[in-house]
């Protein structure tokens, strides 16, 4: 929610493939005006951007639009009383905005109103607005920074140095590790305490005079990784690769399987014989030390799920830790024949890749599937992500209809591929599922930081805010009554859920793996412990019993995002054996089928469909 450049950069870029795709250029559309404000900013045509946001504040009256208006007037030094009475009337009304989980929170509003009062040279003003916003969130990372340098902060943001001072280095991890201790409700329950200090004050004494975003990225990000928690973790500055179009880019797919790196997929034509082959080297530079580097950098709580990670990010970690592109050597090992062959391989345009990936893929704002399998009357739900849940109640409503329709008793479920998401999209797949009483966690521990306290407080009525009306209600009992930092425990008993009949009553199969993450695993769980199915594929990516609930935070300095978990979720049965869910068939993609284009996981399913009819 705190907006930095990695955001900014991100969110930039979805913006004008969105509304590209979505919109003509007819400039009667505000989406267009807010587009192309946007693009402004990013060029520093600060005059232009304002022409175009204050055209589309006056026809929508967005907060997003006003935001940003006051971010152009901020950069062009232009109608600051302006941008001061903006970010005032955002901090006061942005507990009635809609969607206020996708908008700039409080805290970055008030970084703006300092940086505002800092550009119109009242620095006594700017110095008060920095306390007060200390004051509502303690942990305010870019205020913290901004109460350091002011009179300087100004031109920081018109021209961002490429490189981080020590000093500067050493506030942005003191800054991280000060978050992670006040936020995360068990920070060492998987790490060694003793180890991470000591490995904390190590990096400290050693950073150099001076390094750039990507190094002091791979040390924060490899420091937090000591923490094995998937959900709490620094994000590395990926968006560099694809901000620059120019260059080309590693023209392969990869996933990793026991170690071994194997080509997935070629982007090119003449490269396609490759596939299935081991990847032995890449420009001189061992496999070994190159999955060494990369997954010392990612958070997780299990060695599959890191491959997982690592295997989807190859391609732009090339480009960010080593600046490989346009060529690359390779030793290759082919898997039928152990022969060992090297290839000087061209690299793909960048947005021949995006493309080809578009076309390949669920878009993003359809993130599931159907697909009638004939052959055996059976339907398959290709759930990628937990999200767009209206989007999903719909298509769940015409994809139970068809299976009626058709008298489909065997129903497949794939979520191999998701991540996770929103939880109650869960919770809506089950209601047309099972009608029996269930929970998602037999167990939920939350930990009140001052930020969560903030966060919870948007949610709760005004009325419950006043003195005594506070007791009425549980959690706002916590967040009036209960210091800074208590962690409350609730136990939660299986409960009545809605129910879309008629339900389905057939047969159930959940395809799970190693990238089966955050609340895919927890909805794997509930078909686990509660018996609603047989699970088929490999074990979890992520956790049974895990971390999670991410705060966003920013350091200062180097701008870098990163989250932090704030709660304990424990497995409907109730137990934590360190382990992910556990499919009641493993079975593994083979390189035979890998090569051949088949699906070892659903053939194998099919199989067993097929048998127990």
């Amino acid at each position: 929610m705190i907006e930095g450049v990695m955001v900014r950069k991100i969110l930039f870029a979805i913006l004008l493939l969105f509304y590209g795709t979505l919109f003509s250029l007819d400039e009667k559309n505000p989406e267009i005006f807010f587009q192309n404000g946007m693009k402004a900013i990013s060029e520093k045509n600060y005059d232009s951007a304002i022409d175009y946001l204050e055209k589309y504040v006056r026809q929508t009256n967005n907060p997003m639009g006003k935001y940003q208006l006051g971010k152009a007037y901020l950069f062009a030094g232009k109608n600051l009383e302006k941008a001061v009475q903006i970010y005032k009337n955002y901090i006061k009304r942005f507990h009635t905005f809609d969607n206020k989980y996708r908008l700039p929170d409080i805290n970055a509003a008030y970084w703006r109103l300092g940086l505002v009062y800092e550009r119109m040279g009242n620095f006594e003003k700017a110095k008060a607005i920095y306390r007060k916003a200390l004051k509502y969130d303690n942990l305010n990372g870019l205020v913290l920074a901004a109460q350091n340098n002011i009179g300087k902060n100004i031109e920081r943001i018109l021209s961002p140095p490429d490189y981080l001072q020590k000093e500067e280095a050493l506030f942005d991890l003191n800054y991280l590790f000060t978050v992670l201790k006040n936020c995360h409700p068990n920070l060492y329950a998987a790490a060694d305490k003793n180890q991470v200090e000591n490995d904390f004050e190590r990096i400290k004494s050693t950073l150099p005079d001076s390094l750039s975003l990507i190094e002091f990225a791979k040390i924060a990000a490899s420091f937090t990784a000591e923490f094995n928690d998937g959900h709490t973790s620094v994000y590395l500055p990926y968006w560099t690769f694809y901000e620059n179009p120019e260059g080309k880019a590693f023209p392969f797919d990869v996933i990793i399987q026991d170690g071994k790196v194997l080509i997935d997929n070629a982007y090119n034509k003449a490269d396609s014989a490759f596939i299935g082959y081991e990847i032995l080297s890449v420009n001189n530079k061992d496999i070994s030390s190159i999955l060494k580097d990369i997954l010392q950098c990612i958070s997780a709580e299990k060695k599959a799920f890191k491959y997982q990670i690592a295997a989807r990010m190859f391609r732009e970690t090339l480009f960010l830790f080593y600046g490989w592109q346009d060529t690359f050597d390779l030793k290759l090992k082919n898997p039928e024949t152990e022969e060992i062959v090297t290839a000087e391989i061209t690299g793909i345009e960048k947005s021949l890749i995006q493309n080809r990936q578009k076309q390949n893929s669920i878009p993003d704002d359809k993130p599931f599937e159907f697909r009638y399998l004939e052959d055996i009357n059976a339907a398959l739900i290709d759930y990628r992500s937990f999200s767009q849940k209206d989007n999903f109640k719909v298509f769940l409503d015409s994809t139970f209809k068809f299976i009626r329709e058709k008298n489909i008793k065997n129903l497949i479920i794939d979520i191999r591929k998701n991540g996770g998401g929103n939880s109650t999209c869960g919770d809506l797949f089950l209601s047309y599922l099972n009608r029996k009483p269930y929970m998602m966690y037999s167990r939920v521990d939350v930990k009140y930081s001052r930020k969560v306290k903030n966060l919870y407080k948007l949610n709760i009525p005004k009325f419950f805010r006043i003195f005594p009306f506070y007791f009425l209600r549980q959690q706002s009992r916590i967040i009036y009554t209960k210091k800074d930092g208590y962690i409350y425990r609730e136990k939660i008993k299986p409960y009545k859920h809605d129910v879309y009949e008629p339900i389905f009553d057939g047969n159930i199969y959940l395809l799970i793996g190693n990238y089966t993450f955050s609340s895919a695993t927890d909805f794997a769980a509930v078909f686990k412990d509660f018996s609603l199915g047989t699970l088929v594929g490999e074990e979890t990516g992520g956790l049974a019993t895990s971390y999670g609930d991410v705060l966003p935070f920013i350091m200062p300095y180097s701008q870098l995002n990163f989250g932090v978990s704030h709660k304990y979720f424990v497995r409907p049965a109730g137990f934590d054996d360190g382990k992910g869910v556990l499919p009641d068939y493993e079975v593994k993609q083979t390189s035979a089928d890998l090569k051949a284009g088949i699906d070892t996981v659903l053939k194998f399913t099919e199989k067993l469909i097929t048998e127990n009819r």
